[in-house]
């Protein structure tokens, strides 16, 4: 089986709409649109820290190499 074939892509939709809703993760345009993914970036990374296991660590790596 591939990897595609056993993804629910209505589930995907559904979880990527609740998240984009918290994060917005979008290209930085503004000044403000800087600060806020900073601001998002910093608390991510004050969550997780250097925890390696923790659940979002491969969202703050990812977001890290930006």
């Amino acid at each position: 089986m591939t990897a595609t074939a056993s993804l629910d892509l209505k589930v995907l939709q559904q979880t990527w709409v609740a998240f984009d809703r918290l994060a917005h993760l979008r290209p930085i345009r503004t000044e403000e649109e800087y600060d806020r993914t900073i601001a998002l970036l910093n608390h991510l990374l004050d969550v997780v820290g250097e925890q390696e296991e923790h659940e979002l660590s491969g969202l703050s790596i990812s977001s890290a190499n930006w």
